[in-house]
């Protein structure tokens, strides 16, 4: 682990974590010492006390880390503050011929299951520039356990000020409807396409399922819609809507 500290360009944070390994893989991170204490002994575990978060957060390795941190102490404070500093330190060795990010914008008051579903799919599929987002849909998540409100200090200034209530709310049930019926019939156009491209569509399906029950008391079925939408129209709401 200590040359994980010589790869890194600016000063070493301060901040500690005791770090749980199974197998090669970051399993539990936490700066409790008495939450890591029934790992130590474990078959196939191994324990490391007093590490610098900065080689917690390059352990993740992409992963998201709302499973692997401990909800009940500030690790993920310091986790947070760690992943950016990571970020800050290799966004130069991203191509930029490929650096837009997934999703250009995240907003604090995206529902949570939409903020998971997000973070699924940036585990598989997410490169360099996006670790800010990973940053932002981890502290969605996470707020909740934690019975506090989101630290919209952890989003991009971009994004701290956006909102996704106010953006579904622009568009009537009816257009979000349209929307939904032939995203969804364009979904399954993709089901052979790439898995990034697949899960994309899908997300898109469920992104625009979720504002449409917000915004009605109720999802209606398929044979509810009468009117196909326009080209138009689809792109206008889904590109809004589902991003």
């Amino acid at each position: 682990m200590k040359d994980l500290h010589r790869r890194l360009k600016q000063p070493i944070m301060r901040e500690t974590v005791n770090i749980v390994m199974q197998n090669d893989s970051l399993l539990f991170v936490s700066r409790r010492k008495e939450a890591i204490a029934g790992y130590a002994g474990t078959a196939g575990t191994s324990v490391f006390w007093d590490h610098n978060a900065m080689v917690a957060a390059q352990l993740l390795e992409g992963r998201s880390p709302v499973d692997i941190i401990d909800h009940k102490d500030d690790t993920w404070a310091v986790i947070s503050k760690a992943l950016l500093r990571l970020y800050q330190n290799i966004r130069c060795y991203e191509d930029e011929e490929i650096s837009d990010p997934v999703f250009d914008r995240i907003e604090p008051d995206l529902p949570r299951p939409l903020a998971r579903a997000r973070l699924e799919i940036l585990e598989k599929h997410g490169r360099i520039c996006d670790i800010p987002a990973v940053i932002e849909l981890s502290e969605i998540c996470l707020a909740p356990l934690q019975n506090r409100p989101v630290n919209r200090e952890l989003f991009r200034k971009e994004c701290r000020n956006s909102s996704w209530l106010a953006r579904v709310e622009e568009y009537e049930p009816e257009a979000i409807r349209r929307a939904l019926e032939t995203t969804i019939c364009r979904s399954q156009k993709h089901s052979n396409d790439s898995l990034f491209r697949s899960s994309m569509a899908a997300l898109e399906v469920a992104e625009l399922k979720y504002a449409l029950d917000h915004r009605s008391s109720a999802i209606p079925t398929l044979d509810a819609f009468d009117t196909p939408a326009t080209h138009e129209e689809v792109g206008q709401v889904a590109s809004c809507v589902a991003r």
